[in-house]
């Protein structure tokens, strides 16, 4: 069994543009000063919540972009792990590129013939010079299964593997798991720096595609800001 926790990176400057502007990958986006509280408030609850030899043992994992990687640094921090030397750094957990869209204000974007067009075949839809929904599924779940799943010592299975990526990204990934229709994964929030932890269970899958190996075991988890209000 490997459980892995997909963890939304903190609030980012890019975030408070997305009312007007199209999002995409931002990699240069820095958090901003609630993003940085709301990672050390994760931090911290997982500090109070994990055992010294959950803490010890568990791996991590972030996209490039620098929004998850200084949320991750914050957690590991807590955690007493090098941010350095402990943490996988890839490309592959990066958030849907949007390609020429990227920046652009939404209402130029999203015109009625270009929603269109997009309604008509949403996981498929690719922007210009960008990726589609299910380029993202498919490298996602790539990545987890060959470099996460796939490289744990025998000795590592149950242990946590902690990733630092992307709202879209996340529910990309929940779409092939959960073997949904396309439409839903818009309807799926993921607040920042939430955790939403997957199991996978390979004796239960007959290959890496088998979904049956798959798990949810909680979604959009903001726990951590409960428990800050309270300390």
């Amino acid at each position: 069994m490997h459980r892995i926790v997909l963890i939304r990176h903190a609030e980012c400057l890019m975030n408070l543009e997305l009312k007007d502007k199209v999002g995409g990958r931002a990699i240069d986006s820095p958090l901003t000063g609630e993003g940085v509280q709301q990672a050390e408030s994760l931090g911290k609850y997982l500090r109070s919540f994990l055992s010294e030899d959950e803490m010890s043992s568990a791996r991590f994992f972030s996209s490039t972009a620098l929004r998850s990687l200084e949320t991750m640094r914050i957690v590991m921090d807590h955690l007493g792990r090098s941010f350095e030397e402990d943490c996988v750094k890839t490309e592959q957990l990066l958030e849907l590129d949007m390609g020429e869209f990227a920046g652009k204000p939404r209402h130029q974007v999203y015109t009625p013939e270009q929603l269109k067009i997009i309604q008509q075949d949403v996981i498929n839809f690719r922007p210009p010079g960008g990726e589609s929904q299910k380029d993202v599924e498919e490298r996602m779940i790539d990545y987890v299964l060959k470099s996460i799943v796939g490289s744990a010592p025998e000795d590592a299975k149950g242990t946590l593997n902690f990733v630092a990526t992307h709202g879209l990204a996340i529910k990309c990934t929940l779409r092939h798991i959960l073997d949904s229709t396309p439409l839903m994964t818009r309807k799926i929030i993921t607040h920042n720096t939430s955790m939403t932890e997957l199991v996978y269970t390979p004796e239960h899958a007959t290959s890496n595609r088998d979904l049956k190996g798959w798990q949810l075991i909680r979604l959009n988890d903001c726990s951590h800001f409960v428990h800050s209000r309270q300390d």
